[in-house]
C-alpha cells in the first residue's frame, strides 16, 4: 500500500512484519495514538504510514539480529585445544615465577652470608645487591593474564 504522496503505508500485519515487532505491539501503539497519520480503510484494516512508524521509534526493514552461530565440533575441538595450551602456559609461567622467587631468596641469603663473613674487614668488597626493596615487576602470570584481559 502507499498513499498519494508515494510514501509506503502498511496494514497492522505488514507493519509488524516490516518492523519485526509483534502485531499486538503495533495495535497497542494504534490504541495509544502513537500513529497520528494512521486511518482505517472501509474494509476495516488500518493504514499506517512509514513516517508514523519511524516517529514512534520503529525501524522499518532493519536487518534482524544475527542468531548465535554454532561453529560445530571442529571449532569446539580447536577451542578445547587452545584452552589446554593456555592452561599449560599458565602452569609453566607459575613454575617460572616460583623459580625466580626462590633464586631471589637464595641471592639474598648469599648476600647476607657474604656480609657476615666480611664484616670488620677493611678489604671487604662492597655488596653487589642493593638492600632497599626494589620495585616489584609484574610476574609472567600477571602479564599473560593482562594480555588475555583476565
Amino acid at each position: 500500500m502507499s498513499n498519494n504522496d508515494g510514501r509506503p503505508r502498511f496494514s497492522v500485519v505488514q507493519a509488524a512484519a516490516r518492523t519485526g515487532a509483534a502485531r499486538s505491539t503495533i495495535q497497542r501503539h494504534l490504541r495509544k495514538g502513537a500513529f497520528p497519520g494512521a486511518y482505517q480503510l472501509p474494509d476495516g484494516t488500518w493504514s499506517i504510514g512509514v513516517e508514523d512508524l519511524l516517529a514512534a521509534g520503529f525501524r522499518v526493514d532493519a536487518p534482524a539480529p544475527a542468531d548465535e552461530v554454532d561453529h560445530g565440533p571442529a571449532d569446539a575441538a580447536r577451542i578445547a585445544a587452545l584452552e589446554s595450551q593456555l592452561a599449560q602456559a599458565l602452569a609453566r609461567a607459575a613454575a617460572a615465577e616460583a623459580v625466580a622467587a626462590e633464586r631471589e631468596r637464595i641471592i639474598e641469603v648469599q648476600d647476607r652470608t657474604l656480609r657476615m663473613l666480611t664484616a670488620g674487614r677493611d678489604d671487604a668488597p662492597a655488596s653487589s645487591v642493593q638492600h632497599s626493596e626494589p620495585p616489584r615487576s609484574r610476574g609472567l602470570i600477571e602479564r599473560v593474564a593482562g594480555r588475555l584481559g583476565l
